[in-house]
């Protein structure tokens, strides 16, 4: 249904079609639908015009009454989605659907079936003297009285872990000065025999004695430190030559004055 709208309307003129009043604005020239042009409530409007506009406050829809020329009928603007779609399956059906298992698993079964083995038990390290009797391989245990001390379990053997390092040397025996000597005479020596690291000092430059073993027939200063290493004598220049550094244990130093 059709209408025709004043001509020359002056600014703010109305107009009234389908339940919908329209007010000229002259600036624009245009013709706009006032306000409450469309209806607002719960039950559509009585007796409606082509083109009327009706907010279904009870479902929260717009809807715009439209006359196809055989009927006419409220129909909804900018409808909703679609459809809701179907609920999604559980895994346990898709399970159900796709198994070739025979027969097929209850739920319960297939949810224990889900569960993975229980993994394998972490490795101990034992401290103590004697090896644990519960083992499995990788175990480790450190033995308290062992220098080397730490072994692991291959599975049928305990296996040392580490390796004991060679020994340190020996501490250098203690320097004992026992006096002044004359090497190139017979050795008088006090204490007799001689201990390893007593040390004299020679009185006389010649050729050292046949009793001096190791310097026997070499040519001493005066002045030459003469030490005993335990098994032969040894010279060491001081007089004529660079002096070397012995050290003194003064524990056992005897001062003569």
């Amino acid at each position: 249904m059709a209408t025709n709208f004043p001509n020359s309307p002056s600014n703010g003129a109305t107009h009234t079609f389908g339940g919908t009043t329209y007010t000229y604005n002259s600036t624009k020239g245009v013709w706009k639908a006032s306000a409450d042009a469309m209806a607002v409530s719960d039950t559509p409007p009585s007796s409606p015009e082509a083109g009327a506009l009706w907010f279904d406050s009870s479902v929260a829809k717009s809807y715009i009454y439209y006359n196809d020329g055989s009927s006419a009928q409220w129909v909804q603007l900018n409808p909703s989605g679609g459809t809701d779609g179907t609920d999604g399956k559980s895994a346990y059906e898709v399970y159900l659907e796709s198994t070739t298992d025979t027969p097929p698993l209850t739920e319960s079964e297939w949810l224990e079936s889900l569960v993975g083995e229980d993994g394998a038990d972490g490795n101990l390290c034992s401290i103590s003297e004697n090896p644990p009797a519960d083992k499995i391989v990788g175990d480790t245990w450190f033995k308290t009285s062992c220098p080397v001390g730490l072994f692991a379990w291959s599975g049928t053997e305990w296996i040392a872990t580490s390796i004991a390092g060679p020994p340190g040397k020996d501490s250098p025996p203690s320097v004992n000065y026992r006096g002044t000597i004359d090497v190139t005479v017979s050795a008088v020596l006090d204490p007799s025999p001689a201990e390893v690291g007593d040390f004299y000092i020679n009185t006389v430059s010649g050729t050292a004695h046949s009793s001096f073993t190791g310097i026997a027939g070499n040519t001493v200063l005066q002045d030459d430190r003469i030490i005993y290493d335990g098994s032969q004598w040894d010279a060491i220049g001081s007089a004529s030559g660079t002096d070397v550094f012995v050290p003194l244990d003064l524990s056992t130093l005897t001062l003569f004055v």
